[in-house]
């Protein structure tokens, strides 16, 4: 199994408890060895629930979603059942089955309330089934439903708790720029890295600091100071992604927290903040970091010397 990470289960536990029995049920009486219900998060399969005796696969287990016989499902090109799985090239090709010994698959895709794909319940099973297991679909789907639901709620949850600290965030607003300030750039450093830490999500930091702000007052006044701010701000919140935190630190420092973010996306982000700032006129030097082994709060301070060798590097080549 193509396994590259474990998630942490804990706030899963209430929803665990309560498909579990469901899974036991379709395990006795519709048989495969290996029941799972997984969570879809972007391109990760995070197996919430499971019950097998083939395979190992195990509750906290995270996989890449494209990579799965689910995906391949819920887009269409393979069936919901299929007793031998050698016959669906389609499955035959997925980097799982490469790795995995799958000899008949079952899944249905689970949906939330509005429709969006939130997950899948699935069977596997080392050896093909029988075709009478087709049978056994309606009852399955009809499970999967009640299963989406518990599900949907869960994620319904997560959500509305993420939302309520990002009000909290956003009462701590900047007053010239409107973005955050400090506090609430503080208060989002440590929540986020407490659900980072529990659901070994990625996230990365990005420091700014923008170039010419004393000289700009010096020689043009200090509104033409708040404006070059005003147009970093605006450029920098333009470029980021929406569930992305901006915040101005104090003086002509800026920062972005990239959430559910790895290296490559943060360079990505970072990149499409320079062509955003070079638009609006404004020079600033940038420092990236992604969140490893210290947590958020070492990102924020390599990102800080990072950005702070690119300023002295600028200098230094003027």
């Amino acid at each position: 199994m193509d396994l590259y990470s474990i998630a942490n289960m804990e706030p899963y536990d209430d929803l665990i408890r309560s498909v579990q029995p469901a899974l036991a049920f379709l395990q006795s009486h519709v048989g495969y060895d290996c029941w799972t219900v997984a969570r879809k998060v972007d391109d990760e399969y995070i197996v919430v629930a499971a019950r097998d005796r083939a395979y190992g696969i195990a509750g906290g287990e995270v996989l890449r979603w494209s990579d799965t016989l689910c995906a391949r499902m819920a887009l269409g090109l393979g069936p919901r059942v299929a007793p031998a799985l050698a016959v669906v090239p389609a499955y035959t090709r997925a980097p799982f089955a490469r790795h995995t010994p799958v000899g008949a698959y079952l899944g249905v895709p689970l949906h939330g309330p509005d429709g969006d794909l939130i997950g899948s319940l699935a069977a596997l099973h080392p050896t093909e089934m029988p075709n009478g297991v087709r049978e056994h679909l309606p009852m399955v789907e009809a499970m999967a439903k009640t299963i989406a639901g518990s599900l949907a709620a869960h994620v319904v949850l997560a959500e509305r708790g993420r939302v309520a600290e990002r009000a909290m965030a956003d009462a701590s607003t900047d007053p010239l720029t409107g973005v955050g300030n400090r506090r609430a750039w503080e208060w989002t450093i440590a929540a986020e890295e407490e659900r980072c830490a529990r659901f070994r999500r990625p996230a990365a930091v990005i420091s700014l600091d923008v170039d010419g702000l004393k000289q700009t007052n010096d020689e043009h006044g200090h509104a033409a100071g708040d404006d070059l701010l005003r147009r970093a701000a605006v450029a920098i919140s333009s470029a980021v992604r929406a569930h992305d935190v901006v915040a101005r630190l104090g003086g002509d420092e800026f920062g972005v927290l990239a959430i559910e973010c790895d290296g490559r996306t943060a360079r990505r982000l970072a990149k499409r903040i320079a062509r955003a700032l070079e638009e609006e006129g404004v020079r600033a030097s940038m420092g990236i970091a992604g969140r490893a082994d210290g947590g958020l709060a070492a990102a924020v301070e390599a990102a800080d010397a990072a950005m702070y060798a690119a300023k002295r590097h600028l200098r230094a080549t003027r």
